[in-house]
């Protein structure tokens, strides 16, 4: 038999509760990978968001965590902090998008993740307009539509759900155990109701920001409403969803040519047509971007408040509201995406549109005096008319335009719309060998 002293005694109830107490401790100190991942986003602080320290710690976590799901929900928290902290870094953004979406996600993250996507290839051509939007529109729209069809699998209403209100059920007196199990029954399919319409609020919510997203920017110049509509027929392979996508374009659309200031049309209309009695100076029956029409004189139509800038493409004039020799009147004309000639005494071209003398008038040619933000071409003083010349547009279309009658207020022309064949025969000899 072993007889301990009292200071053997003490000393081990001593280790015997300092055991215990560090196994509690340790225990309350243990977090979960959604207690560290919450540590994490609140680190984000918008600009301010400390990015190396975000990284740095889910590096840790990446070597910890190593199952698929948990990985997925650590790119994932990347991702998020990146898309939520003003998208500073697009490519990293999308780096870690792209990373997340091939590890597991729960449905409203994944889709949420193809919204950052988007955001990110936008932020990356912030300040692109004209032909020079065309691609990256493209490329971001892509995203934006896959997010869309992982919506379409839920069969989702078209306006959020209420979500369903607990009953209580009260009974007095003892109860059967049927009545019970009906219940609990009861209970249960209300909590399932309640989770399904919360499930629906959100992935509604992130449809509608998808929607959002690409009727905004398929509401920027160039207009391109085939296309999109080829690319959601493509990728959602829905035509009930494709519909309700473009409802939301068109209006958008819309919208936008009014707050323009433009006479509402289709985004993909052609120019109006001419009468019969009119026709080109090359005997052509009219026909697409065929027309006549009077130009007013810039100086003259500001002051009237006027229209007198012409898009050859659609046939209208248009108001830049300013000089059109300023950068007011320039960063509206390409911001509209329109307006290539007007007239001030000379023609005057605009968003980067040319006037070229064609060979027929290579005897009395065009004398161009470049401006800042426009180029005046000036017509020989004494010249027969009609003076012909060749326009291409900054979209590089061409036409033959036709000044029928100078005036003090303005000019008369006829234009046309030439194809490739066509113009070759209107260039100057000196460009017909580029």
């Amino acid at each position: 038999m072993v007889v301990l002293n009292d200071k053997i005694i003490l000393s081990r109830i001593f280790t015997l509760f300092f055991l215990l107490c560090s196994h509690v401790v340790g225990t309350e100190t243990m977090k979960t990978l959604e207690q560290e991942l919450n540590e994490v986003d609140k680190l984000r602080a918008n600009f301010a968001t400390p990015f190396d320290e975000v990284e740095k710690k889910c590096n840790e976590l990446l070597k910890r965590y190593t199952k698929p799901e948990e990985q997925g929900k650590i790119y994932y928290e990347l991702a998020k902090v990146e898309g939520q902290s003003g998208l500073q870094r697009p490519a990293r953004a999308i780096e870690y998008v792209k990373k997340a979406l091939k590890l597991p996600q729960e449905p409203w993250e994944k889709v949420r993740l193809y919204i950052y996507w988007g955001d990110a290839i936008q932020v990356a051509n912030r300040g692109v307009r004209g032909q020079q939007l065309l691609a990256p529109r493209r490329k971001a729209v892509m995203p934006y539509l896959t997010g869309l069809k992982e919506t379409l699998q839920y069969d989702l209403p078209e306006a959020k759900p209420d979500i369903p209100i607990f009953t209580a059920y009260h009974r007095s007196g003892p109860m059967t155990a049927e009545e019970r199990q009906s219940i609990d029954r009861k209970h249960r399919e209300q909590i399932e109701a309640q989770r399904e319409a919360k499930f629906q609020r959100d992935m509604i919510q992130h449809r509608d920001v998808l929607t959002g997203q690409v009727s905004s920017m398929y509401s920027r110049f160039p207009w391109a409403s085939n296309e999109i509509r080829d690319l959601a027929t493509k990728i959602l392979a829905d035509e009930a969803a494709v519909e309700r996508l473009m409802s939301h374009v068109d209006k958008a659309v819309e919208e936008r040519v009014r707050e323009l200031g433009w006479e509402p049309e289709p985004p993909n209309a052609e120019p109006p047509l001419p009468s019969d009695k009119d026709k080109t100076d090359s005997g052509a029956q009219p026909g697409k971007g065929v027309g006549e029409i009077f130009i007013p004189k810039a100086d003259i139509a500001l002051r009237k408040q006027r229209a007198f800038v012409l898009d050859l493409a659609s046939g209208r004039l248009i108001n830049p509201a300013a000089k059109v020799d300023s950068r007011q009147a320039y960063s509206r004309l390409v911001e509209l995406g329109k307006g290539d000639i007007a007239w001030d005494g000379s023609l005057v071209t605009l968003r980067k549109a040319k006037v070229l003398t064609i060979s027929k008038e290579s005897q009395r040619p065009l004398k161009c005096m470049p401006a800042r933000w426009c180029n005046f071409d000036r017509i020989p003083e004494k010249v027969d008319l009609p003076y012909l010349a060749l326009v291409v547009t900054n979209e590089d279309v061409e036409y033959l335009i036709s000044i029928l009658e100078i005036k003090a207020d303005g000019i008369r022309i006829k234009y046309k719309k030439l194809s490739a064949k066509e113009a070759e025969t209107y260039y100057p000899v000196e460009n017909k060998s580029k």
